[in-house]
């Protein structure tokens, strides 16, 4: 029963070249599709984590939405707040939260003037971190 089931896959075989062709083909192109995807999405998996680890995954920095180009928290249409940093701060697992200010300031270093950023954070977060 076996043997008939291979003689007629043969002659199918033989028989449709093309089809049997364009078959193997498309075997092909699934196969290359699933190991190409299941690639890519470790490799990203692997970047993602590089990146954590880069910064500490520790180590969350939460900003308010800006529509402006510039560093983050600067020219935001609803600043976070104080409430907004005592509510971090009763998150369990939360060892230091801190607030930061950004603005644009005029500097002025070897008599040269400069418009930039500064960015503040208190010493105490700097000390636990």
């Amino acid at each position: 029963m076996i043997k008939d089931y291979v003689i007629m896959a043969m002659k199918g075989l033989t028989r449709r070249k093309m089809r049997s062709w364009l078959t193997l083909l498309g075997i092909f192109i699934g196969i290359a599709a699933v190991v190409s995807l299941i690639s890519l999405g470790a490799g990203l998996k692997l970047a993602v984590a590089n990146q954590f680890n880069i910064l500490g995954a520790e180590r969350i920095i939460i900003t308010a939405k800006s529509a402006i180009r510039g560093p983050p928290g600067s020219n935001v249409a609803s600043p976070l707040t104080e409430d907004d940093l005592n509510v971090v701060k009763k998150v369990k697992g939360v060892k230091v939260a801190a607030g930061r200010i950004t603005q644009t300031a005029v500097v002025e270093i070897n008599k040269k003037t400069y418009v930039t950023y500064i960015g503040s954070l208190p010493k105490t977060a700097v000390e636990r971190a």
